[in-house]
Formats: C-alpha cells, structure tokens, sequence
C-alpha cells in the first residue's frame, strides 16, 4: 500500500488522522508519517485498512460506520 492510497483509504472510511490513531492505538503523527512515507506502513494495518474498505461490515467491529465513496 503507497501513502497516497493509504490517505484515500482513510479518507474514503471519513476518519481524520487522529480518529484513526485512536481505533489503531497509534499517536496521530504516526498516521502522518505513513501518510507523508517517512515511516512504513506495516503489512498487518494495510491489510486491515483494505479489509474495512472493500468489506463495510468490517467496520462495525470497531465502530466505523462511515460510508464509502465512490
């Protein structure tokens, strides 16, 4: 997963960096790395950002309820 198509995938789930820091138990600016390609985004988030993605009713395990855009 690039950064770009990791802020679209957040953007696409309505959640803002900190919201998403929080369901993944990261700090914020963790989230803007990944975002910016400083850091890696680790194998196992990038799956489960996918998951949430193409799979909608994934999201209400963590309480998600954003619709995707398309």
């Amino acid at each position: 997963m690039t950064p770009e198509s990791f802020t679209d995938a957040r953007k696409r789930l309505g959640l803002t960096q900190p919201q998403l820091a929080e369901i993944l138990d990261v700090n914020y600016r963790t989230i803007s790395r990944w975002e910016t390609g400083d850091v890696s985004i680790p194998i196992p988030v990038a799956l489960l950002i996918q998951l949430w993605v193409l799979l909608p009713e994934s999201r209400r395990l963590v309480g998600i309820d954003a619709p995707q855009e398309d």
